[in-house]
């Protein structure tokens, strides 16, 4: 503790910040006649369409699956609302909606289990 902050170990630091920002001031002309260079000519920011297409395919076939949801929500939603209502009406046709929305609910069902198991997601 003692060495490090003795008169001779101060000194030799300070005269080491001191040539450090001695050297900095020399450049600093420099560099802020660049960075006004650079601003005065403008930005220029390149991405490359490579490296947005895993994103984007994600980001499909996440929209797909939140799509596919939402049919077979509402698929059924509609066929348990129209098999509870009027029996009288929808008595007859109580049987075959309960199998069109069970198929389509089981095929959209089938479809969200296949995209989320498979590595590269759903074909667009």
């Amino acid at each position: 503790m003692f060495s490090r902050f003795a008169p001779q170990a101060l000194a030799t630091r300070m005269a080491a910040a001191g040539t450090d920002a001695a050297e900095l001031a020399a450049d600093l002309p420099d560099i802020l006649r660049r960075v006004v260079d650079t601003l005065d000519t403008g930005l220029e920011v390149h991405s490359r369409a490579a490296e947005l297409e895993p994103l984007v395919g994600r980001v499909e076939r996440i929209g797909n699956r939140l799509i596919a949801g939402m049919i077979a929500a509402a698929l059924i939603g509609g066929v348990g609302a129209l098999t509870a209502g009027d029996k009288e009406r929808w008595g007859k046709w109580e049987k075959p909606l309960m199998r069109a929305g069970l198929g389509a609910g089981g095929a959209l069902g089938a479809y969200l289990a296949w995209t989320s198991r498979r590595p590269g997601g759903s074909h667009r």
